[in-house]
């Protein structure tokens, strides 16, 4: 791990700081203006954000593999024990690196941990190590979400073609849902998960979840009522009050809000949709998405690219930006740049997904969300990632090899095989002067 180069920075806060000091003892008898007093803040939190990405980077000397930050907490693995702990932004140990494995980021306050014996079980843990209980259903299961660990019971079966068939759908088991506590409170015996290239498990979302019962989606509340019945094929999950159906029978699609009503009712204007977020999404229309509000209204005309067409999986979920901080990350004509609620775009659209030396594609998507602020942007000249503020200035050039969103004001760079985190100010515990 390499340390970054601060000492220049630091050295400017210095000299700024004597500067003030010589001028106050001058003048120690007038009061600062609030002026001087936001200039002297602004230089102090700046001197201490440089001290503690100083300390975070000592601290990561010691580990192989290091995780973005989840809710304050990065996930670590150290460099001569390979048990993995958990540190916070100043660098020290939370969690000590006691656990075989730490398989997921934090969420919701827990994550899934394995003890370092030999054939231990997976156990829930808070983010201060402490374990809250053992699960034996790891492989099917999904991270918290509205306080609840959804899980699968699969039946006992020999062979996947051994799957009873329920409806329109197989069924790899039934669903169920434990609490923090541990304790089961939605039973695996009505719910069924549907098998697709592995087990599909619902989570809530805004308080509900999508679930199949007797070969038809329904919604569920956090205590198991059931709560809507859109007499769909399918539907999506709920995001920003308002969930898509699908009407297989005559291919038609629209979308309901959290009472079950047809806020834009199925019809064939449509062919697909992304989840709502900020008031918009975009829909489908012969290949292209148009942006529409929450009345269907089409905003943009039907010109933006979906991503997964550049090289995804057949029957993979549309990759297009969602807003984000007011904007979206989207496609246009083959490159990438961002639009505001209302269509207009705000940074150009100049980012473009590329090719490797064989041809195939070595990054299709080419500009990500917003998060506090800062975007990371990918470069097809230089195939690295670099991050840009909300007007479109470079924060930082194009220069790692892999790069994580801002989370706690943080995003995880990678060059080569050196882990390093970057500030919203460009400032990195990796020495980019090398």
């Amino acid at each position: 791990m390499k340390r970054m180069n601060l000492n220049k920075w630091v050295g400017l806060l210095v000299v700024a700081a004597l500067t003030f000091m010589a001028g106050a003892s001058c003048t120690q008898n007038k009061k600062l203006n609030p002026v001087d007093e936001e200039e002297v803040a602004t230089e102090e939190q700046e001197e201490a954000s440089l001290d503690e990405l100083e300390n975070l980077a000592e601290a990561l000397k010691k580990y192989r593999t290091v995780q973005p930050f989840s809710e304050g907490l990065a996930i670590v693995m150290d460099d001569d024990t390979e048990l993995w702990g958990a540190i916070d932004k100043s660098g020290k140990e939370v969690i000590p690196c006691k656990f075989r494995i730490i398989t997921n980021d934090f969420h919701e306050g827990v994550t899934f941990a394995y003890l370092d014996e030999e054939e231990s079980p997976c156990v829930v843990i808070d983010k201060k190590g402490k374990v809250l209980f053992d699960i034996d259903f790891t492989y099917h299961c999904r991270e918290f979400s509205d306080g609840l660990l959804a899980f699968c019971k699969p039946y006992d079966i020999e062979d996947y073609s051994d799957m009873p068939k329920v409806g329109d759908i197989l069924s790899f088991g039934k669903l169920g849902f434990i609490d923090k506590k541990g304790n089961v409170v939605i039973q695996p015996d009505t719910y069924d998960v549907p098998m697709g290239e592995g087990p599909i498990i619902s989570t809530f979302s805004e308080g509900l979840c999508k679930v199949w019962k007797d070969g038809h989606p329904i919604f569920i509340d956090t205590k198991g009522n059931e709560v809507i019945n859109p007499k769909a094929g399918d539907v999506g999950n709920f995001s920003d009050g308002m969930a898509s159906v699908f009407v297989y029978d005559d291919g038609t699609m629209g979308f309901i809000n959290k009472r079950g009503e047809q806020v834009i009712p199925p019809s064939n204007r449509f062919e697909g949709a992304t989840p709502f977020s900020e008031g918009r999404a975009f829909a489908l229309k012969d290949g292209k998405y148009a942006l529409i509000d929450k009345e269907g209204n089409e905003l943009t005309p039907f010109l933006f690219d979906d991503i997964s067409l550049y090289g995804g999986t057949e029957g993979e979920e549309p990759i297009i930006g969602m807003f984000h901080e007011g904007l979206a990350a989207v496609a246009k004509n083959g490159k990438f740049g961002y639009i505001d609620r209302d269509g207009n775009t705000v940074i150009p659209f100049r980012y473009k997904p590329g090719y490797d030396e064989d041809n195939e594609w070595y990054n299709q998507q080419a500009a990500y969300d917003f998060h506090e602020g800062v975007a990371r942007v990918w470069s097809s000249r230089t195939k690295k990632y670099g991050f840009i503020d909300k007007e479109g200035n470079e924060i930082t050039p194009c220069r790692f090899d892999e790069a994580s969103d801002m989370s706690g004001g943080l995003a995880l760079v990678q060059i080569g095989e050196d882990y390093g985190f970057i500030d919203k100010e460009g400032n990195c515990t990796l020495d980019l002067d090398e």
